[in-house]
């Protein structure tokens, strides 16, 4: 990474870039156009632009004062101005060599190609058309492209609708396979989860932005389970090496109600507290559709894969899709087809070949989402068989899962032994009933049948067909990579590249620091729990948002900290074509509060019919859909009963609250 002097420098005479990289500084923004080439670039270009360097290369000021200072010989100043002379020289071929690679190497977008695009390239062949934008697909896709295969993406919903956005929000090794992989001396197991922490620890280099550690304490309430447990940890921090986040601790029954106060504690000893990633999912899977899109693919949602044509004599095959919003057919020609439908692969399959056998065995898990006060500073979960987590997420409680039969709609019984489970673990002074629950949603897993469910399973077909089920979010970036390495040994593919995406940054996350709210705050003056939320969903691309929607900074809803200008963006840069895309999907206030989401949703129309140019049936029919949506999906009405932000809690609950929040009062 060249100094931040000659950063500056080089960006200074260059036109403007519609998505600026911002310096972590905040006070300068590096402007660089990348311009609208698409060439296809060699790994040590992309390794130059990828991730910073962690180390600034030292400056040579002190020798450069030395050379200037005074000097009694003649002689010997004249050699010191050459010297200055031969430096200044240097210093500016650096400066040109800057510009040239900042202007020619590297492989990303001025701006995210549109999804119109994707119909006027339909006379083009593709190396790779990806089918599915969960986050196996849209992994596919970003690795293909970063590649420098000519690569497309068709999702027949919204990127990460399926259960890429409806997951646990957690990126681990799981407690529980290490606890099996123990009993089962299953060493193959073991060896996969120390792949998994490597994996996990990949997140906070590409995308620091959407993931944070978050604290997972584990009530002991016998003496004998703690050495069994503690060593249990210890283990799983073994196995984590250098890539664990923090060391696993034992915490006393006093410090332990100290961090949840909300937890029972009748028969108390104490607590392990162990550590994960928490990650924003949604957001997540979208910005690897972005990142995909600058890497030069052409990614569309609301795009529907109808038939898929047997190979031609030249190996290409032909995929008629259909757009579901315009109701227009595309046709797209492609050397490799991938399919990454999740728990709808099989689908896919039966379009390639009658006699395909089913192999998805989707698993369906329920989750509810609490008021914050119930799990404001860290998890709570156990290792026993049936037992739920909770822990803090968006400002609010997540709790989950509950095993359900198939289907997108919670149920009332799931919802009921989620709060009866989740009520044995807290006071018995605390309230807790459903009235209590604010949204609900239950996401089907993509498992496959035999054992191993959870297992990634890679299939190829005589048609030219790769299905890639199972996995999960911690191991998709390595499903991804695999399946590209498997597509090009197969198919003879020509990448111009290796896999790089284990150190490139995906979209907003490029000079991304924890202080970035801060300089929000300062430049645009924003409340502080705004400027964390953009920070913490937007990155650095927060200061394009706020910057080109400069009058757009009132909030959507008193309660959350969301604006105007994110429905702005969202439609302008992020293809968001619906008001549940923007409510569900780039806001995610559906999955947190169903009635807030209800409360936005005029405006957020009024804003989408603005950009879209939707007539008044339109905008009465997005409200409509976005109504069945929270109804169907998020369970408002059925078993989201609050109306209002604010729940009812009795004088205990507001005792035990204040005791240790204060501030919520």
């Amino acid at each position: 990474m060249l100094p931040a002097s000659v950063r500056r420098a080089v960006a200074c005479p260059l036109p403007p870039n519609p998505h600026p990289h911002f310096h972590p500084s905040g006070a300068v923004a590096v402007l660089v156009h990348f311009g609208n080439s698409t060439r296809k670039t060699k790994v040590k270009d992309i390794e130059s632009q990828a991730m910073p360097e962690p180390h600034r290369p030292p400056r040579p000021r002190k020798r450069l004062r030395q050379c200037l200072r005074p000097q009694v010989s003649a002689d010997a100043s004249a050699s010191a101005s050459a010297g200055v002379r031969v430096r200044h020289l240097a210093t500016l071929l650096i400066i040109n060599a800057a510009v040239t690679m900042l202007m020619t190497a590297t492989p990303t977008l001025a701006e995210i190609p549109s999804k119109e695009q994707l119909k006027a390239l339909s006379d083009n062949i593709f190396d790779v058309l990806v089918i599915g934008g969960g986050a196996t697909g849209c992994g596919c896709a970003l690795d293909a492209a970063s590649r420098g295969l000519k690569t497309a993406l068709l999702e027949v919903s919204d990127f990460g609708s399926g259960s890429s956005s409806k997951s646990s929000k957690l990126l681990h090794g799981g407690l529980r396979s290490l606890q099996s992989a123990l009993r089962a001396r299953d060493t193959k197991q073991l060896l996969r989860m120390y792949d998994d922490f490597q994996e996990r620890a990949l997140f906070l280099k590409t995308a620091p932005h959407l993931v944070k550690p978050v604290a997972m304490v584990m009530p002991i309430e016998e003496y004998g389970d703690l050495p069994r447990h503690w060593l249990l940890l210890k283990l799983y921090d073994l196995l984590a090496g250098g890539s664990k986040l923090k060391a696993s601790h034992f915490l006393s029954a006093k410090q332990t109600h100290f961090a949840c106060p909300m937890l029972r504690m009748d028969n108390l000893k104490g607590s392990l507290v162990s550590y994960e990633l928490q990650m924003d999912d949604a957001r997540l899977c979208l910005a690897l559709a972005l990142t995909a899109a600058r890497q030069g693919a052409s990614v569309a949602n609301y795009v529907q894969v109808q038939q898929l044509s047997p190979p031609d004599l030249t190996g290409i095959r032909l995929v008629i899709a259909k757009d579901l919003l315009s109701q227009q057919q595309l046709a797209v020609r492609a050397t490799c087809v991938i399919n990454a439908a999740g728990a709808f692969a099989d689908y896919v399959r039966l379009m390639d070949s009658k006699q395909s056998v089913a192999i998805a065995r989707p698993t369906a898990g329920t989750h509810i989402v609490l008021p914050g006060y119930f799990a404001r500073n860290c998890a709570v979960h156990g290792l026993r068989p049936g037992e739920v987590f909770a822990m803090p997420w968006q400002g609010h409680t997540l709790v989950g899962s509950s095993d359900g039969a198939l289907g997108l709609e919670p149920m009332q019984t799931e919802v009921d032994e989620l709060l009866d489970k989740f009520r044995q673990k807290i006071r018995q002074d605390v309230l807790l009933s459903k009235k209590h629950v604010l949204s609900a949603w239950k996401g089907l897993w993509p498992s496959v049948a035999g054992p191993g469910s959870r297992r990634p399973l890679l299939l190829g077909s005589e048609r030219r067909l790769l299905t890639i089920a199972s996995g999960d979010w911690t191991n998709y970036r390595a499903m991804a990579e695999d399946t590209l390495d498997g597509a090009i040994k197969m198919l003879r593919l020509h990448p111009q590249s290796e896999c790089c995406t284990h150190r490139l940054p995906l979209e907003g996350a490029r000079h991304w620091t924890k202080e970035l709210p801060l300089e929000l705050m300062r430049s645009f003056d924003l409340p502080a729990n705004v400027a964390h939320h953009l920070s913490e969903s937007y990155g650095t691309n927060a200061f394009t948002l706020l910057s080109a929607f400069d009058g757009c900074h009132g909030r959507l809803h008193d309660q959350l900290p969301h604006i105007e200008a994110e429905v702005h963006y969202a439609v302008l840069f992020e293809y968001a074509l619906t008001a549940v895309d923007v409510l569900a999907r780039r806001m995610r206030v559906a999955f947190v509060d169903v009635a807030a989401a209800m409360q936005m949703l005029p405006r957020v129309v009024q804003i989408m019919g603005w950009r879209l140019n939707w007539t008044t049936a339109v905008q009465e029919d997005q409200m409509l859909r976005t109504v069945r949506f929270l109804q169907a999906e998020m369970g408002m009405g059925t078993v989201a009963l609050s109306d209002s932000m604010t729940i009812a809690q009795s004088e205990m609950d507001k005792r035990i609250v204040t005791k240790k929040y204060p501030e919520i009062y």
